[in-house]
């Protein structure tokens, strides 16, 4: 296998930008062992942390398998998987997606504190009612998504803010062809629906308990989840 090495200033990114370039070179074959990670560090020049960085991001998107005691496998459905993460990339920085990124997570925190704050019964109802539809859908894709959206947007209702509603709902739409295109990369699905439903569960919770701090508290968490998506593994953390 030959390693390209690094220069220093590269770091996460450019590491995972290589380990791509070694899967799609069929310089790592796809059911085959990475050579072991103080190796490969050494032969790419840089730390063992930062390397290990670069692999949490690829096997986030089940590019790589990490094996305990064997050491990180390259997943035999590599390749496919890597050309979706492409198509999500393109169509990320397509939009300004570290600007969209945050200014998501800005409205959305802001909207989730002022929900636990004023939500009435009806948004209660209308916040559940999502969460139902996203728990009995939880082996549709599409279903799911629509319901996802549908609890964001209960959220932002009960705000009572229209104008930070309308914001998020442009943000929304904006994402929304990503994560369909992203919810085709199986480990990316299930997170999306087992953690991501566990943490709207705690959001709201603390909507019903009209606690605004544990919602915003709660919707911070669900967001760093997202972080590794959105920036390690797509190359936008630089």
């Amino acid at each position: 296998m030959q390693v390209k090495r690094l220069q220093r200033d590269t770091l996460t990114t450019t590491v995972a930008h290589e380990l791509r370039r070694l899967i799609l070179d069929g310089e790592a074959k796809p059911g085959e062992l990475l050579p072991p990670q103080p190796e490969l560090a050494q032969r790419l020049g840089v730390g063992l942390s930062t390397l290990r960085e670069a692999i949490k991001g690829w096997a986030l998107f089940g590019v790589l398998v990490l094996q305990p005691g064997r050491g990180t496998l390259v997943s035999p459905d590599a390749v496919r998987l890597l050309h979706i993460t492409d198509l999500c990339r393109i169509q990320l920085e397509g939009m300004g997606a570290h600007d969209v990124h945050e200014t998501r997570c800005i409205i959305e925190m802001a909207l989730t504190e002022l929900a636990a704050e004023r939500a009435t019964r009806e948004d209660l109802s209308r916040i559940e009612a999502a969460l139902t539809k996203m728990r009995r859908a939880s082996q549709d894709d599409k279903a799911f998504i629509e319901a996802d959206q549908e609890f964001h947007l209960a959220v932002a209702k009960a705000s009572k803010n229209q104008l930070l509603k309308h914001f998020y709902q442009i943000v929304m739409e904006m994402f929304a062809s990503v994560l369909r295109e992203a919810m085709h990369i199986p480990s990316v699905a299930e997170s999306f629906r087992s953690s991501g439903l566990d943490q709207q569960e705690k959001i709201f919770a603390a909507i019903r308990d009209h606690l605004p701090e544990v919602a915003l508290k709660r919707t911070e968490e669900l967001f760093a989840d997202w972080d590794d998506f959105y920036f390690a593994a797509l190359g936008m953390d630089d």
